[in-house]
């Protein structure tokens, strides 16, 4: 639907809304809204597609509500200038549940930039059907030659879905033959190909997608749970990557595609493909084929693999397997090791432990040189400097890690746009570059808040977590908070410092696992 920007005319109280509306008469909309009939006649609410603004300005992140976004926190205050000190308390607490997130954008360096923001100094969010999808999880799990066997976590069962055949319309291809397997929900997933001449091992890789649709059609992935996110905490890895002394990583080859899935759940995944490229679309040079395997593509993919390898790593019981489980992510495994005769039999029991469910584990790499000369060839990897571990640079030898700031481009014009761009682009999960970042933030802020002078200097906190060890005093996690744009007071300020102070301090002892340690805010 078509649309354009306009400032609301009339707010309606909640007490007069039930009175205002008519929810026995609402009608769904192909655009994702809904049409909802009221005293005054129809009107349309909710949240959908206008395709006037599907490619979204990044100023639409600003609105003139979300100055306070920015900050990062929702600033409430009381009517009066005297605050006593209950409110303040109740509003320091109520600041932390109210960090506001600004509207999902198309530009994944944003979402990442607004993920890596709250990490550590928010409280983890509830998801409502975890518990559901996790239990069917448990009940329908099967090993089956020595392969695990999951289905998809459908969110109803009484839906459909179109076959994306409608080629058919045109005689492009032809119908699927009678004879063939009918058994659950027939529909055909488009694909392509994508090339990645750099990579060590996938150059070409085909990918499927679950959210393609038609209008008025749900895709594969509508209809299918994403499952809740059982991943180790990616910071809490970094962080105890960081204490290790010796080192392996290794990861899982082609990790998706070594779970099975169940034989009702494979129709839903076909595909058509082409005997010769060179040939015509014909009965005779298309043949139609299903996954045996959970593909990437689906929304609930991560949720298989990652429930699936808690689930054998639990059952599996040993110590490295438990070690395994807390510093797992994806398919992406680190561990620590005290000696090369250690780290030799912590490689033989992964390639045990995974080998019993079917997977092989690859790629191993160490800052022990006997240990990479030692292993077999076809499991390490290439001999590089550098190695890209979770989105950070690792130097095996001599261990050390870097974080590579993007510099800006000249060539771009400084708007509020491409600011914002520019420090979204910046990858620092563990906050590094918080002293180079702040000052940015701060500017971006003054953009929007043009009543304050360009050299007025405007309020923030920050934490930093150092760790010391005996003699040495190393920087571990840092996190900055720009202050709303409203105003608030110094002594509120600091407490808000405290606040997230100590909020950062319990997550990297947390994650650490330095419960016992002296502990100074």
């Amino acid at each position: 639907m078509a649309g354009h920007w306009q400032k609301p005319d009339i707010i309606i109280g909640v007490d007069y809304f039930f009175k205002f509306i008519q929810f026995n008469k609402t009608h769904a909309m192909n655009s994702g809204f809904s049409l909802v009939n009221s005293i005054v006649g129809a009107m349309v609410a909710g949240s959908g597609y206008i395709s006037k603004f599907r490619e979204r300005d990044y100023k639409e992140l600003f609105n003139s509500s979300d100055l306070i976004a920015y900050a990062g926190w929702s600033n409430k205050q009381s009517s009066n200038n005297t605050s006593n000190t209950n409110t303040e308390n109740s509003n320091i607490q109520s600041e932390n549940n109210e960090i506001v997130k600004p509207t999902k954008t198309t530009n994944p360096d944003i979402d990442r930039f607004w993920k890596l923001e709250i990490i550590g100094v928010q409280e983890d969010p509830n998801l409502h059907d975890d518990e559901h999808v996790l239990e069917r999880l448990r009940e329908s799990i099967k090993k089956v030659n020595d392969r695990y066997q999951v289905a998809w976590p459908w969110k109803e069962t009484n839906f459909k879905l179109n076959d994306n055949l409608e080629q058919l319309q045109f005689n492009i291809i032809e119908k699927v033959s009678p004879e063939m397997d009918q058994v659950g929900i027939i529909h055909y997933l488009p694909h392509h190909e994508v090339v990645t001449p750099s990579k060590a091992t996938t150059k070409i890789r085909i990918v499927y997608d679950a959210s393609s649709h038609t209008r008025g059609m749900k895709s594969l992935n509508d209809v299918i749970h994403r499952g809740p996110i059982t991943l180790p905490d990616l910071v809490g890895i970094l962080l105890r990557f960081r204490m290790m002394k010796n080192v392996i990583v290794a990861d899982i080859e082609k990790a998706y595609l070594q779970l099975e899935l169940l034989p009702t759940e494979r129709n839903c995944t076909r595909f058509l493909w082409l005997k010769d490229i060179r040939g015509q679309v014909t009965e005779d040079n298309v043949e139609h084929y299903r996954f045996q395997r959970v593909l990437f593509g689906v929304i609930s993919s991560p949720f298989h693999l990652s429930a699936t390898l808690n689930y054998h790593l639990k059952n599996h019981g040993s110590k490295l397997a438990r070690e395994i489980s807390k510093n797992l992510y994806v398919d992406n495994i680190k561990l620590s090791t005290k000696d090369t005769y250690e780290a030799l039999a912590n490689y033989k029991e992964m390639k045990t432990i995974f080998g019993d469910a079917s997977m092989n584990i690859r790629e191993f790499l160490s800052n022990d040189k006997e240990f990479n000369a030692t292993i077999p060839k076809q499991d390490r990897a290439e001999e590089i400097q550098i190695k890209k571990i979770l989105g950070i640079y690792w130097n095996p030898n001599p261990n050390v890690i870097q974080i590579n700031a993007k510099p800006w481009k000249d060539d771009r014009e400084p708007t509020k746009r491409t600011i914002f761009q520019f420090l979204a682009s910046q990858y620092d999960s563990l906050g590094f570059l918080t002293p180079c970042i702040l000052p940015i933030k701060l500017f971006l802020q003054s953009l929007w808040k043009k009543q304050i002078r360009w050299d007025q200097a405007l309020k923030a906190y920050a934490d930093a977590v150092y760790a010391k060890q005996e003699k040495k005093v190393s920087l571990i996690f840092a996190k900055s908070r720009i202050a709303p744009t409203k105003g608030t007071t110094v002594p509120r300020l600091e407490l808000l410092a405290v606040l997230i102070g100590v909020r950062a301090t319990q997550f990297v002892t947390r994650q650490m696992e330095l419960e016992h340690s002296e502990v100074i805010v």
